[in-house]
């Protein structure tokens, strides 16, 4: 006959994965997540007025700062060469804001320009990851105040390349719209144009 030995008790590792994923999500459905406004939750003023501040500072784009882009966008396509890197340097140290105003040149005639533009477009997807964790909490309180005001710079979203941006912007729009029109943020890019 065996004696009894003091020791840990061993469980079998399919018990003990079930417990542990019983101990995961007791954690994850316990865990309140106040940073996120739920569907039945309405904002306050403050609320608002920040996610307001937060989004115009991160996504608008100036009737000034448009025009410089597109004449640094020419200035691409200029004969020289100083002009072109300066050019390429100053768009590449502006927001990602500008990244829907960018994104056409790179169907450019002309193979420096389309391929600098493309250099650009992945400075700025490296601001605009940056962002993201500023950026998400505004729109999901905007989202659930039905700010209609919100959707054109949401649909400009679409086509950052940061899939969180992505699946943000499309979470909200079908929030805003009530509506799904098919897009959907882990397809591949062609597809999702």
């Amino acid at each position: 006959m065996r004696e009894k030995t003091e020791g840990p008790t061993v469980l079998p590792v399919s018990r003990l994965a079930t417990l542990v994923l019983l101990i995961l999500a007791g954690v994850c459905f316990a865990s309140p997540d106040t940073e996120k406004p739920s569907a039945q939750t309405q904002p306050g003023e403050k609320q608002l007025a920040d996610a307001w501040g937060v989004f115009q500072r991160l996504m608008y784009v100036s009737a000034e700062k448009k025009a410089r882009v597109e004449k640094l966008i020419g200035d691409l396509n200029d004969s020289k060469w100083k002009v072109r890197v300066k050019a390429n340097d100053e768009l590449s140290e502006m927001g990602p804001e500008i990244i829907p105003l960018v994104i056409p040149a790179t169907q450019s005639e002309n193979p420096e320009v389309a391929a600098r533009v493309k250099f650009v477009l992945a400075d700025l997807q490296v601001k605009a990851d940056n962002i993201s964790n500023e950026l998400h909490p505004a729109i999901n309180t905007l989202a659930a105040a039905k700010d209609k005001k919100l959707i054109s710079t949401l649909i400009k979203l679409l086509s950052y390349e940061n899939p969180k941006s992505c699946y943000t912007a499309e979470y909200a729009l079908r929030r805003l719209t009530g509506k799904n029109f098919g897009y959907r943020s882990n397809d591949k890019p062609a597809k999702r144009a």
